[in-house]
Order: C-alpha cells, then structure tokens, then sequence
C-alpha cells in the first residue's frame, strides 16, 4: 500500500463551512439541528469555529436535506438570510455602515425594514404561493398579498431589471436618503412605512397558506469592529426584535448565530428571559472524535485503507453510531497511538492542547491540525519508509500543533479583538505561560480596558484559565492554554507558586 500516495488526495475538509466540501455529508451534530429547527425562535451561541457557520449553511443552503432529521410539515419555507460578509446577495457591513443607524431604536427600524422587504419579495416572488393565492378564495389572502406587490413595486423592486434580492439594500439606502432628515430624528420617520403594519400583513398571509420564515443572521460580530459600543447597540437592537416577534408574529422565526462573548458583553432588558430560546454548541471528546473520523473515511482510501487493518467494515453511520472502542480503534488506525513515551495517547494529547480557558474545543481547530499533520507527515515520508502501522504519526501532529496555535491567535485574537492588540503585544514580552493578578493588572496599567475588566476581557475569550478550578474573580494565579502559547510566544515556564 501506497502511504504516500493516499495522503496526496487526503484531506479532513475545509475550516471554513462557507467552502467546506465534507460538511454536508460529514455532519455531526444532529441534535444540535434539531434544536436550531425548533419552532420557538433561537440564539445559537458558540465560539470562534464552534459550528455556527456549519448549522447557518445548511439551514439556509441544504433545508431540503433536513427532512430525515426532521419532519417539517409547512407548505412552503421562506429562508431569508443576513450574512455578515461583503458579498452581493447578504447584508453587508458596508451596506450597513452607509445607512449610518446611530441609536439602538435606529438599528432595530432598519432591521424590521431590511427583513421585511426581503421578506415580502420572498413571498411575491414564489411561484408556489403565486398559485396558491391566485386559486384562493380569501378575498383577505389576496388582498394583502396585492399589497405586498404594490409595496415592492412602488419603491422599484418588481422591475425586470432588478429582480435580485442583492436590490434591497440600495433601496433601503434610497427610500431613507429622499428624507433630508438629520439622524438625530426618529429614524423611522425617514421612511414613513409603517413596517409593523407590513410584517403583519405578512405574517397573515403566511399563516393562510401554510408558510413559514426563517430569518437567519450570521457573522454580525463583523459588523463595526473599529467601533465595538455601535456594534453592541446593532445586536442588541436585533435580540429585542427576537424578543418581540415571539409574541406578535407566529410566522415569523429568528436563528440567530453570535460568540458566546459577545453575547456575555450585552446589556439586554430581561436577558434572563432568552434562556428557553437560546443553546451554545459545544462539543464534547466524543463527538469531536466522530466528527473527524466521519471526515477521514469520507476520503475512499482512507476507508479501504482503515478496512484492511482492522477487517472491519467503516462507513460514516458506523462512526456516527458506534461504540467508543470502535471509534479509538479506526482513529489509531489513522494515526499513531502509542505517542510521547506512551504516558498520553494522542487523542488526549490532541483534546487538551486544543482546548481553551473556558474548556472549550472546536471543530476548526481540530480540522485544522489534522490538515497540517498531514502535510508535516508527508515531508517525512518523502525522507523514510512508513512502518506500516498508521498513516500520521504523533511527531507529525507536534509539528503542525505549533502552526495551529499560531493560526489560532491570528484569526481570533487579534482579528476578533483588535482593540487588545496593545494586551496581546504586552503578553508576548511578559513571555511566561503563568501569570499572577497583581502581575496582570500591573502589565496592562497603561491598556484600556485594564484592571478586572482587562481580567474579565481575556477570561471571556478563553485566553486564561484558572487553577484549581477557582472563579475568574478569586483566583490569584492563571495559565494562558497551550491553545493561545505557541501563538503568543509564551515559551517561559514558571514553576507552581
């Protein structure tokens, strides 16, 4: 057998689930779905490559393949998504930042207005309810539905010229400037829309035909990063709006996707009332594992490869289903077991080095790593023989773990909290992967933020970890993980006070 050449087509997927060839087929993490297809509206929290962006794809992408998961019982789904990233056919920051809200009640108007004139082109543009409507003979169904069309054309989005949903947003920006109004007034006055009015016609046209609307809103932690306070005030004004559309619109269904610690940040009215409506993903050692392993034998090699050794058969359902021996057994067959003078098996080698303060993992991470190892363990084929056993040795995962760390801090730290670079820089020349309190506020005297809320800004990043399981506020002593130390530079120990 051919090492080398079955780790030349071999790969564990995409760490991006925007470009992610393998997560459709390889997905784990069922009732997480199930949860996130719940009926009540939902806040799906996590951490930078916890999953969100996984569950976004295929709830608004790949809903047809729900239905083993689920049975979704409505005559038509209206999938509306808000994504975070410059692209042509999601909200966009500079869209947003053009618009130029001020005030929470300012960005939850434009929210309310950007989700109902996407909605409502949704809903006209259905071939499916133009049909039902037409042959209907609620006078009220088509009434309101002729409204909706009236709305649409008046402000230009039913002409054949612009019939992509990529329109909406100009406009919105248009309908707003024709108002020389300062931002400093009612922004809603701008428009002159009544758009509760709108999203109630909308709602019962929805529930006359059997339809529902999912509004699905990822990566808004993008928007605003030079300006943290106004990026607050634009979440906070869309959790409000979740917060009201469960009482008033029954049609009408938000899955949102935010970090945890953006989340922690928010200062919400009845926060403790989102408890029911909301889940963060985590994953656990054991899911983890089938996570990879799914990925690993998707590649038909690999499975014939892990087949053969163990006279067994592999295939994604086995991995998702199978017993914890089974799972160890087919992920030793893919790399070596007996690693570090045989005190710590790689997997939980790999589990604690990718685990942060907080005692999170994330699948990015973990896919991660398994792509560079490959790559490390290439170049070693290219210099000596396999031995037979495995495919990735331990020497190649410790190689490519360095990288990851430093990947890590480079798309997470610094670019999700650029307004603690100055923090970061002054970690990296303390140099020490131990750090005392007084030692903490003192490095970051001269920092804003500093003090307990420096403290608590790291914390809730899972930069620190507290020893003996201690509170972030008792706790005189921490650990930067091994997950952020490489990447920071923090090779000094110090030893146990």
């Amino acid at each position: 057998m051919d090492y080398l050449k079955i780790l030349s087509n071999f790969s564990f997927g995409r760490v991006d689930a925007e470009t992610d060839d393998k997560l459709i087929n390889c997905f784990i993490g069922t009732d997480l779905l199930k949860y996130a297809l719940a009926p009540q509206h939902t806040l799906l929290l996590g951490g930078k490559g916890s999953g969100k962006s996984a569950i976004f794809r295929i709830l608004s992408q790949e809903a047809e393949r729900l239905s083993p998961i689920i049975n979704i019982s409505f005559r038509e789904l209206f999938r509306i998504p808000a994504y975070g990233l410059n692209s042509d056919e999601y909200l966009t920051y500079a869209e947003i930042k053009d618009l130029n809200p001020q005030t929470i009640d300012d960005f939850k108007y434009f929210w309310q207005l950007y989700f109902c004139l996407k909605t409502s082109y949704s809903i006209v543009n259905s071939n499916y309810l133009n049909s039902f409507i037409n042959k209907s003979g609620s006078l009220n169904l088509k009434s309101n539905h002729q409204f909706l069309r009236d709305l649409l054309s008046d402000i230009g989005l039913l002409k054949k010229q612009e019939q992509k949903s990529k329109n909406i947003l100009e406009k919105i920006k248009n309908i707003l400037q024709t108002y020389k109004i300062p931002s400093t007034v009612n922004y809603s006055s701008k428009t002159n829309l009544n758009v509760n009015l709108i999203l109630e016609k909308i709602d019962k046209i929805l529930k006359e035909t059997n339809s529902f609307v999912w509004i699905l809103v990822d990566q808004i932690d993008l928007l605003y990063l030079d300006n943290l306070d106004k990026r607050n005030k634009a979440i906070t004004a869309l959790i409000q709006l979740m917060i009201e559309y469960s009482n008033r619109f029954t049609n009408i269904n938000f899955k949102i996707f935010l970090r945890t610690d953006i989340y922690k940040e928010l200062k919400i009215v009845n926060k403790s009332h989102l408890i029911s409506n909301s889940i963060e993903l985590v994953w656990n050692e054991d899911l983890i594992l089938r996570m990879i392993l799914a990925r690993a034998i998707y590649d038909r090699d690999v499975k014939q490869f892990c087949e053969e050794k163990i006279k067994e058969t592999v295939d994604i359902n086995r991995v998702v289903t199978g017993n914890n021996q089974f799972l160890l057994k087919v992920f030793y067959t893919i790399f070596q077991e007996k690693a570090f003078n045989n005190n710590t098996k790689l997997h939980q080698w790999i589990i604690k080095k990718l685990t942060d303060g907080l005692g999170k993992i994330y699948p990015r991470e973990f896919i991660h790593l398994a792509n560079l190892a490959i790559a490390e363990q290439r170049a070693i084929y290219k210099k000596m023989q396999p031995n037979g056993e495995y495919l990735i040795s331990e020497k190649a995962v410790k190689s490519a773990f360095k990288l990851v760390s430093k990947y890590r801090c480079e798309t997470y730290l610094f670019a999700e909290f650029p307004h603690l670079t100055k923090h970061f820089n002054k970690l990296s020349e303390f140099g020490f992967d131990r750090i005392k309190k007084e030692e903490l506020f003192k490095l970051f005297e001269d920092c804003n933020p500093s003090g307990i809320d420096a403290l608590r800004a790291f914390y809730d990043a899972g930069l620190l970890k507290t020893i003996n399981n201690k509170s972030i506020d008792t706790a005189q002593e921490y650990i930067i993980p091994d997950l952020y130390k490489y990447g920071l530079g923090l090779t000094k120990r110090k030893h146990k006070s």
